[in-house]
């Protein structure tokens, strides 16, 4: 990870890309600091991978692949490029922003094995606009990240919208259970059971309800004659 600018200290042209929203421009600039870049988009498509921002505010929507580092904080009024503690930088998306990119995520840092870095970075996410709609400062994703003296603030969350009603509150009615066969008459031998009807058959979200079979009619074979007797 690459050090730390102390009070007062300047970091050199070749350390990285310069960015100002102010005094740089994307059609002209190279990234150094009298040429500056006016977005930080611009400078990661430029391959910048150290970038050096003025303590502005940014109305950008940021992915930042694995590996990059980011430092705000650098005092641009007198175009001397030094660090200052006070000066934050913001990254503070709008929700018009946001939509165009079509995301609700401030800052997402990208996976990968380079470790990434934000120094001196605020970043602000707008409440949500949509239904169901999420609002997220920062969101990394399987990268080692530091976050230094950065505050990160999520707006408000929009709820989804409600559920829609059956057409038929109380559903439809399952399909009916056959009729039960008639018993067997008595004294029939051998016998086997007459089954009951079938059951109703019904299925509810994708569970099955369907009604129980009814009872079976059981035949009562005659008994054995008994013996006779003497006289």
């Amino acid at each position: 990870m690459p050090s730390e600018l102390g009070a007062g200290e300047a970091p050199a042209d070749e350390c990285g890309a310069f960015v100002s929203a102010t005094l740089g421009s994307d059609e002209i600039g190279d990234g150094s600091k009298a040429s500056a870049y006016a977005s930080v988009g611009k400078a990661l498509e430029a391959g910048a991978r150290r970038l050096y921002l003025c303590g502005e505010s940014f109305d950008e929507a940021l992915e930042l692949p694995a590996g990059v580092t980011v430092f705000g904080a650098l005092r641009c009024s007198d175009t001397s490029w030094v660090y200052d503690g006070s000066a934050r930088t913001r990254i503070e998306p709008s929700a018009e922003t946001l939509d165009a990119a079509g995301t609700s995520i401030a800052v997402r840092l990208g996976a990968g094995s380079g470790a990434s870095g934000l120094y001196d970075v605020d970043v602000t996410a707008p409440d949500g606009n949509e239904p169901g709609e999420s609002s997220i400062a920062v969101l990394a994703e399987g990268v080692t990240v530091s976050l230094v003296r950065c505050e990160l603030t999520a707006g408000v969350p929009v709820a989804g919208d409600d559920g829609e009603s059956p057409a038929n509150d109380e559903g439809l009615n399952g399909v009916a259970g056959t009729a039960g066969n008639a018993a067997l008459g008595a004294g029939t031998c051998n016998a086997t059971a007459n089954p009951g009807g079938a059951g109703g058959q019904k299925s509810c979200g994708g569970t099955v309800v369907d009604g129980g079979m009814g009872g079976g009619a059981f035949a009562n074979p005659g008994a054995n004659g008994l013996e006779g007797q003497p006289a």
